[in-house]
């Protein structure tokens, strides 16, 4: 019997979600999922936990705004709710959109060393711009002495990012 609470990543989760959707949303909407999912993105930072070798999903509103040019002040689902046709399920339409989004590959482009902030408890070693491929879609990793913060904002290139970078150095 499949075990419906072992997963490697929120991926995982939501490919169970989708096999038993009543035993985790049980009114099954798009707007308890976020929440959920809202739950399990934050119990990572918390945590300072990174899932390796998937998409953020914490990305995965900035994605849909990129791709769309959606209006997400409410949120992701909020987006697909009002931009999916009246006769489309938003919750399905969000399952496609997650099969899309979570075929991206992040992998590190680039890094910029050494001691950025003078204060101790935020001492980051190094900055890494993470690309997720094939896309042109980069954000910043934080690597701090003792966990790792990824930034929610995302880039359309490298160049945009190691700006960002640039820039919050001069402020310093």
């Amino acid at each position: 019997m499949k075990n419906y609470f072992e997963r490697k990543n929120i991926f995982d989760l939501i490919d169970r979600i989708k096999e038993r959707t009543s035993m985790f949303i049980p009114d099954k909407s798009i707007r308890s999922l976020s929440m959920f999912l809202a739950g399990y993105d934050s119990c990572l930072e918390l945590h300072s936990i990174v899932e390796v070798r998937v998409p953020l999903f914490k990305h995965f509103g900035e994605w849909l705004k990129m791709k769309f040019n959606w209006n997400l002040s409410y949120g992701w689902a909020h987006a697909i709710t009002e931009n999916v046709d009246r006769n489309q399920d938003p919750l399905n339409k969000f399952l496609s959109f997650v099969s899309e989004f979570r075929k991206l590959q992040p992998e590190v482009v680039s890094t910029i060393q050494g001691k950025i902030d003078e204060n101790p408890s935020l001492l980051i070693k190094k900055i890494q711009v993470i690309q997720y491929f094939p896309e042109s879609l980069f954000f910043l990793r934080f690597c701090y002495v003792e966990k790792y913060d990824n930034g929610r904002d995302l880039f359309y290139s490298l160049e945009e990012a190691e700006k960002s970078v640039l820039k919050n150095k001069r402020k310093d």
